[in-house]
């Protein structure tokens, strides 16, 4: 779905999609909120990169591929870390782990990785999910005190 903005004669384009998709969902004390969750088709694009880079990257040192890794995981986290999204980054940080085992297993055809040992490094590389951005009317109200 996309529809066309003038902002000073000049057209903008606006996905739907762009970021995350909002669904009605209840709060921790059960009242009403807005969730926002990660639009799959962009989680599974971006796993299908991040799988690509790893079957070249597949010698490298580990050292150097959980550096790698730390930094994409913590950048989605960055974006996508928003109050209502939590299960979505766990299960990208999850699907990652998968990846990079299946990646580290294929180096080798002696003494295979084994899942205990790949948790063990993702917990040193990976940072755990956490919402990062505020919730939108705290955000409100700080730029606009009444």
């Amino acid at each position: 779905m996309k529809r066309r903005q003038r902002i000073g004669g000049v057209g903008i384009q606006l996905r739907k999609d762009a970021i995350r998709t909002h669904i009605s969902g209840k709060n921790r004390l059960g009242r009403f909120t807005v969730r926002r969750k990660t639009i799959r088709k962009r989680m599974g694009a971006k796993l299908r990169d991040i799988k690509q880079q790893l079957r070249e990257r597949m010698h490298d040192p580990v050292r150097q591929t959980g550096q790698w890794l730390k930094s994409i995981v913590q950048g989605h986290f960055n974006y996508y870390a928003v109050p209502g999204n939590l299960d979505s980054l766990g299960a990208f940080r999850h699907r990652l782990i998968g990846q990079w085992w299946r990646t580290l297993r294929r180096r080798s055809q002696k003494n295979p990785l084994n899942w205990t040992r790949t948790l063990a490094l993702a917990d040193r590389w990976f940072p755990q999910p956490q919402v990062l951005h505020p919730y939108p009317a705290v955000r409100f109200a700080a730029s606009h005190p009444r």
